[in-house]
This record gives structure tokens, sequence and C-alpha cells, in this order.
């Protein structure tokens, strides 16, 4: 299980590469190369699920049944991790479908 320290450290690598892309035309292919050279896959996917678990009344993460499960009973604290909404959810998506190609 991921913890919560591991998850805002996880996901300020995220938002970190998911913002250099953007200078690429938010090229998602790009920041999944980034994410999983600073993550390696396993922890990226994992910070993915824990992000879609926290997100799971959203609609527009549609590829969140490609990611691994997470068992965390209490999503609470992982909620109030900063910057979850720095990346829009349909961006969220589409690094989700590009790195469980």
């Amino acid at each position: 299980m991921i913890t919560l320290k591991e998850f805002e450290a996880g996901w300020r690598v995220v938002t970190a590469d998911y913002d250099y892309s953007r200078h690429d035309g938010n090229n998602p292919k790009i920041a999944v190369d980034r994410i999983v050279e600073h993550l390696g896959k396993d922890k990226a996917l994992e910070v993915f699920s824990v992000f879609c678990k926290i997100k799971k009344g959203d609609g527009r993460l549609c590829h969140r049944d490609r990611l691994p499960e997470v068992n965390i009973p209490d999503t609470t604290p992982y909620r109030e991790c900063m910057g979850l909404d720095d990346i829009h959810s349909a961006h969220v998506d589409q690094i989700i479908f590009e790195i469980t190609k």
C-alpha cells in the first residue's frame, strides 16, 4: 500500500513533469516518459490509482479501469494533498491511457 507521504511525493513529481510537458503542447507521451523516469512505472501506476480512488466520482477518468486496485480504506487524508486539482482530470486520463498502453 502506498503511504500518504509516498503519494504526496509522487504527486509532486507528476505535477512537475506534467508542467514540463505543457511546453511541448501538453503531450501526454512526454509527461509519461518523464514520470516513469522519475518514479518508475509501478510507483507511477500506484500514484494514479490513488488519484482515481480519490476522484472516484469524476467521469472524465474513463481509463481508470486499466490501473491496479489500491487498498486504501479511507481516502480522506489523501484528499488533503496539495495540488490534486493542478492537472485537469481529462489530462490525467490522457496520461493514464499513455502509461498503460
